[in-house]
């Protein structure tokens, strides 16, 4: 990873959305044709930090009325992460958003959220 500079007040719950967020990515590229992830972090404003997954994914994920839904088999025992990345950032007066590009194929996660 080149030109980041990693904060030491990350706590373990911005871990775990974090890594929900990439397992997701991850799941739906390695099932993608052009197999691609990009990942940034950035501070943007005063106190606004903006996080952006961008990932190939060949066919347009599943939700109903915006709110993802897993495509495994057992969704009983799945799609948990999503839910998690929304209740972090809701408990840290963030935002978050998705759109999916069916011409590029592409799919898009940003979570904008405050910093102190």
């Amino acid at each position: 990873i080149r030109n980041c500079d990693w904060s030491s007040d990350v706590c373990s719950s911005d871990l775990i959305m974090l890594n929900n967020i990439l397992d997701n990515a991850v799941e739906a590229a390695e099932k993608s044709s052009e197999k691609r992830i990009e990942f940034s972090l950035r501070h943007v404003q005063n106190n606004i930090d903006l996080l952006s997954v961008i990932n190939s994914c060949d066919n347009p994920p599943r939700h109903n009325d915006r709110q993802l839904l897993t495509s495994k088999f057992n969704a009983d025992k799945h799609g948990f992460g999503t839910k998690i990345i929304k209740k972090h950032v809701k408990s840290n007066n963030g935002r978050y958003e998705w759109k999916y590009d069916e011409q590029s194929k592409e799919f898009r996660l940003t979570v904008m959220f405050q910093v102190n």
